[in-house]
């Protein structure tokens, strides 16, 4: 049996990501495709803390990093130091003996830990520009590949290494990212050089890596993103989804849109709130998401535009976090959801919410295009007045709507879990 071990990067966030979204996909595709699956995590923790204690450190996510002795300040300068010689993962043997919350980590048969491998790789490819290697020391059976589930400055020695590339945004769309876009370009070069593999999560990512790198089509995979919605959501009737709807949210079903995702500029919120604040619409827009980092206008209007006591604050609701059942109960209740981005790599929350039956407003950007197909209402993301008169149409046209909903449903059979299980199978096959 093929056993894959996914680096931990996300997994360990305390808030979910999109990335997150897909290393827990990723896992239980694999699973599903009768592969042995592991985890690699890389928090800060010393090496000389015992085995149970590591185990209940990983399995918290907000924990502080425990107080370092003098030893372990010592080993932890060595180990920065010695990481463009290698890096080596240990196993966490008490890893079955913790609570790991919602259920964290997905199936994995063991789990591996290389205290600070990826802010330590990060750092020595800033300062070297070569990657990282990495082994996996230990009794343990050590993976047959290393899935990254983003570009990371790492891979490991004796195994075939395959990376995701989810876009290439901070070129293509710099003005929309933090990104440093020199050393991201030489990140993207020397993953490329190493891969054995890359995993490309769109037609629209393929063709930018080809016409951006030129890296050969065949190193490149499109193997498209699956979503496995709670299925006590799925299940439920349509008259307990408009009761939770009311009870929790205190909103009407059906009669309100809704945004779920990252808050940032390349989701285009800035023309979207101003969209929906102009048109004829009284729906009110629900935006669920942490801020992630925000130009000066963004602040501005997602504050004025939430303050209680104003004319728009009950048009413009803005919910932090939520759990995985109340964002896909939202979902459910919502008129359509909302995604004009400036540019995405695929749009997993268009295919989540087409999964759910949920009508989608999407831009007229390639890989939203790819997903959604004929089952979305198209907006120009750079246009005001065409992502306005998005939102007035879907408020107007129940029939609309309802047609939207069904070719949601048929659209998303196209990137089932089971597609998406067999096709990572091959994939593994292919290269182990």
């Amino acid at each position: 049996m093929t056993t894959i071990c996914v680096d931990g990067l996300n997994l360990a966030l305390a808030h979910g990501t999109g990335i997150q979204t897909y290393a827990r996909n990723l896992l239980l595709g694999a699973t599903t495709a009768g592969i042995s699956t592991q985890v690699l995590f890389g928090q800060d923790i010393p090496n000389s803390v015992k085995p149970l204690e590591r185990a209940a450190l990983l399995a918290d996510r907000d924990t502080t990093p425990p107080a370092r002795s003098r030893l372990d300040r010592i080993a932890r300068r060595a180990t920065r130091i010695s990481t463009p010689i290698g890096r080596a993962a240990m196993e966490v043997s008490m890893a079955d003996k913790v609570m790991w919350p919602n259920g964290a980590p997905p199936p994995a048969s063991t789990v591996w830990h290389c205290s600070n491998l990826f802010a330590d790789s990060n750092r020595s490819f800033s300062k070297h520009n070569a990657m990282a290697p990495l082994i996996f020391k230990g009794e343990a059976q050590k993976p047959d590949v290393v899935h990254w589930t983003t570009f990371l400055p790492i891979h490991a020695r004796k195994q075939a290494n395959v990376y995701t590339l989810h876009d290439l945004i901070p070129l293509r769309a710099p003005y929309t990212t933090r990104h440093d876009r020199v050393k991201y370009a030489k990140l993207c070069r020397a993953v490329f050089d190493k891969a054995d593999a890359v995993v490309a999560i769109s037609e629209t990512t393929r063709r930018d890596a080809i016409e951006m790198f030129g890296i050969s089509e065949n190193k490149l995979t499109v193997i498209h993103q699956s979503v496995n919605p709670p299925p006590s959501i799925v299940s439920r009737s349509e008259s307990d989804i408009e009761r939770d709807i009311d009870t929790q949210f205190e909103l009407e079903y059906k009669n309100f849109f809704l945004f779920f995702g990252a808050i940032e500029p390349k989701k285009n919120l800035l023309r979207t709130i101003e969209a929906i604040l102009t048109s004829d619409t009284t729906m009110p827009l629900v935006i669920v998401g942490h801020r992630g980092w925000l130009n000066d206008a963004e602040k501005f209007h997602l504050k004025n535009f939430t303050q209680k006591n104003t004319n728009s604050s009950n048009r413009i609701i803005h919910l932090d976090y939520l759990s995985e059942t109340q964002l896909a109960t939202l979902i459910r209740g919502a008129r359509a959801t909302v995604f004009p981005s400036v540019y995405e790599g695929f749009g997993l929350p268009a295919l989540e919410s087409m999964m759910l039956g949920t009508p989608v407003l999407a831009s007229q950007t390639p890989a939203l295009a790819e997903v959604c197909g004929e089952a979305a209402c198209y907006a120009d993301p750079l246009d005001i007045t065409s992502i306005r008169n998005a939102f007035t149409l879907l408020s107007r046209e129940s029939a609309y709507c309802e047609e939207l909903s069904r070719n949601g449903k048929t659209r998303s059979e196209a990137f089932s879990p089971s597609i998406y299980a067999e096709k990572l199978g091959q994939l593994y096959a292919n290269i182990s």
